[in-house]
């Protein structure tokens, strides 16, 4: 990718990238494959978005990720309860905590947190409750004819070319990892890969019990039955 005859002899079988076969284990390769997976899990929202099932433990209030799991989609945590899937709501953590202060009782789970590879939910399930969780997915290890997940293949390329440089002592320690940065950071405020934005507001279901008033009612509806002194 870069070119340089000392990285050529390690990378390539005959120190010629024209005639040469590229070397199982290779220092532009392991760069590579580095890269794509700290992309990935810095801007996830462009990789696939799969899914992955299993059943809960009775007693037990957090679930294990699949290994290639790099973040939920939003809500992404749906629980199936007397045959019916419905979607969990993601907290945070805090929010986790206070809400299973004051739901001890075991129950169907309503809401989640994830923190690195653990999933916690509240209320604790009171049965094998099955699940569907939906996540995006990192990569598998690169090989000969794989082609990464990514926005844009110049950006890996260019990374490549920087740490090829940075290898020969031709740029400053951590230049390659600086544009990669600078990269990212772009890609966030383009938006690029995000999820189209829901045309509603949703509310929050803990607070606000479905169903439970209309439009048709008065503005001092919800204070009751007044009765005239």
């Amino acid at each position: 990718m870069a070119d340089i005859p000392s990285l050529n002899v390690v990378d390539v079988s005959n120190g010629n990238p024209l005639t040469g076969t590229i070397n199982a284990i290779n220092m532009s390769g392991s760069w590579l494959q580095d890269m794509v997976w700290w992309f990935q899990a810095e801007f996830p929202w462009a990789q696939l978005a799969t899914t992955a099932t299993g059943a809960m433990v009775a007693g037990t209030a957090t679930i294990t990720p699949p290994s290639d799991f790099i973040l939920d989609l939003k809500d992404g945590l749906l629980v199936t309860v007397n045959s019916v899937q419905r979607r969990m709501q993601r907290v945070g953590l805090q929010n986790l905590i206070s809400y299973s202060l004051s739901h001890t009782t075991s129950a169907a789970p309503m809401v989640y947190a994830v923190q690195g590879a653990t999933i916690r939910m509240s209320p604790t399930p009171d049965q094998a409750y099955t699940y569907t969780l939906w996540y995006y997915q990192r990569q598998a290890a690169l090989t000969g004819a794989a082609v990464p997940t990514f926005p844009s293949d110049l950006v890996l390329v260019e990374y490549i070319r920087i740490k090829a440089l940075e290898w020969i002592r031709a740029v400053p320690p951590g230049a390659a990892l600086g544009y990669a940065n600078s990269r990212v950071t772009e890609m966030r405020k383009s938006g690029l890969g995000y999820e189209a934005e829901s045309d509603t507001i949703p509310l929050d279901t803990r607070s606000f019990i479905p169903g439970a008033g209309s439009r048709g009612e008065n503005s001092t509806g919800w204070m009751g039955t007044i009765t005239g002194g």
